[in-house]
């Protein structure tokens, strides 16, 4: 292959990645929730986390994955989402309510 291709299939994957982002922001949220899109990014932030809590530790229980922000939902940053436990989940979203 020439690097002339390389370079369009390059530019091609990143256009479709911009489209993808697009439109993750302007679906509904529970229709984002089930997304490949998010479904691939949950895994990293599970990974990352080493499937602990990141606000108590805990591990071998199920972790949600929590946005510290909804500014960028399609396109977070490793820095907006955090891997807890559903008791601190529940804490972190009682704690907000305040």
């Amino acid at each position: 292959m020439s690097a002339i291709n390389l370079t369009e299939r390059a530019q091609q994957r990143a256009a479709m990645a911009r489209l993808r982002k697009r439109y993750n922001r302007r679906q509904p949220y529970g229709d984002y929730l089930t997304s490949a899109d998010w479904a691939e990014r949950r895994a990293e932030i599970l990974r990352r986390a080493d499937h602990r809590c990141e606000l108590c530790g805990a591990t071998g229980v199920p972790l949600d994955v929590h946005h510290l922000t909804y500014e960028r939902r399609g396109d977070e940053r490793y820095a907006d989402l955090k891997a807890i436990c559903r008791a601190c989940h529940t804490q972190v979203h009682h704690q907000e309510g305040k």
